[in-house]
């Protein structure tokens, strides 16, 4: 019970401290609920200590009425001030409770030395047994001492130990990620960057050496094949660049109030007309004009272009894009959905991760690609204190972005 009563002292001071932090942003609402939290766990508390926790309670009645004031309601603030003073009286009894003990047990002593000094004839006696009893009660208190250093002893080196475990876990956890982000580096230029380079050289190449000799209809196929290559090199340079700046560490966003839907249409504009040499049609089906958000204009249209991009390159030819949304008390999702190979949830577990390698995933390997797209929608997502997460729903892969509301 008193281990009970130790956690609700615990709660207390965590929550008041996180209501103190909410006050400092002016969020007063929360910092208020966050409070009464606090009393709350003060009389679960007071169940097992009753009189324990007066100034506690004189110090959260304070800051409640604080709150209120700063709100503007003074009645409440009023009716706390009460709580205050009550509270403050209750201690001050307790104080002056304490004192009269004290008063009464040093009256009892003297009276007590009063009749020892009448019997002087066994004072000898009782001196030999009370210094007996003193060097019994010297040794006992040493042992016990020394008890408590060597359990206080060990238990700082069990927490040092614990301690060193977690820092060791964090740099090898780190340290891995390290490595898989310098393997995914090389990977990109061994094989991403290498292959549009290479192609487009050869491209240009056999144009360079041959181009009387070549039909007007195969250089125009050349020169199309030139413009994927470039534009697959631009994007993966932008993703390697926007990778490379959030793995610095100097990337932080710069959150303002903005409306979703031109963020959207910004993102999705560039890539239409690549849609439509794939017969692909992008329906933007629920996003309202209303929709606002608090996060990175850039990080949010380079997560929803990203995306859509995606969702076009494994798309089947003919069929439609949907950008849907969907709502509730405390966030909003905006998913993509696109109709194409079906992911197993083994391969869906591994998007998202840079250790593992994204041209494994999946069977068309006409459609592989780094996976870094995704990696940096991540990160820009959890930059943003929102969420990314893949799912199917019948013959859709449907990626899912979730912010909540400030």
């Amino acid at each position: 019970m008193q281990d009970a009563a130790g956690n609700h002292d615990i709660s207390y001071y965590i929550t008041l401290e996180r209501a103190e932090i909410c006050k400092k942003r002016k969020q007063y609402n929360k910092a208020l609920s966050l409070a009464k939290e606090a009393v709350l766990f003060l009389d679960s508390a007071s169940v097992v200590f009753p009189n324990r926790y007066t100034n506690h309670y004189e110090y959260a009645y304070s800051f409640i009425k604080g709150i209120y004031l700063i709100k503007g309601d003074y009645k409440n603030a009023y009716n706390y001030n009460l709580l205050e003073n009550e509270t403050h009286q209750a201690a001050f009894d307790l104080e002056k409770n304490v004192a009269l003990k004290d008063l009464e047990v040093k009256y009892e002593t003297e009276k007590k030395e009063r009749l020892l000094s009448e019997y002087s004839s066994n004072l000898e006696m009782q001196n030999y047994e009370l210094k007996r009893n003193r060097q019994t009660a010297i040794l006992l208190y040493l042992a016990l001492a020394l008890f408590f250093i060597i359990v206080i002893v060990l238990f700082l080196l069990y927490r040092q130990k614990q301690k060193t475990a977690k820092i060791l876990q964090i740099q090898q956890k780190e340290l891995k990620k390290m490595n898989a982000s310098k393997t995914k580096f090389f990977s990109i230029i061994a094989h991403d960057l290498s292959s549009p380079v290479s192609a487009f050289a050869s491209l240009t190449e056999a144009l360079s050496t041959s181009f009387d000799e070549i039909e007007k209809e195969d250089i125009r196929g050349y020169i199309s094949e030139m413009r994927d290559s470039a534009t697959g090199i631009n994007d993966l340079l932008k993703n390697l660049l926007q990778w490379a700046l959030s793995q610095s560490g100097y990337y932080t966003p710069e959150k303002v109030q903005l409306e979703l839907n031109p963020v959207v249409l910004k993102a999705y504009t560039p890539l239409r007309y690549k849609a439509k040499e794939k017969g692909l049609i992008i329906e933007n089906k629920a996003l309202s004009p209303s929709t606002i958000l608090n996060v990175d204009e850039k990080m949010l249209t380079t997560i929803f272009r990203n995306l859509i991009s995606n969702a076009i390159k494994f798309a089947d030819s003919e069929t439609t894009i949907y950008i849907e949304e969907m709502r509730d008390e405390s966030s909003m999702s905006i998913t993509i959905k696109d109709k194409g190979e079906m992911l197993s949830d083994e391969d869906m577990s591994k998007l998202f991760k840079i250790e593992e390698n994204a041209r494994k995933i999946g069977k068309d390997s006409s459609k592989k690609g780094s996976g870094l797209g995704l990696i940096i929608c991540k990160e820009f997502v959890e930059m943003n204190d929102g969420k990314i997460g893949v799912s199917r729903d019948n013959d859709y892969i449907c990626f899912t972005v979730t912010f909540k509301y400030e």
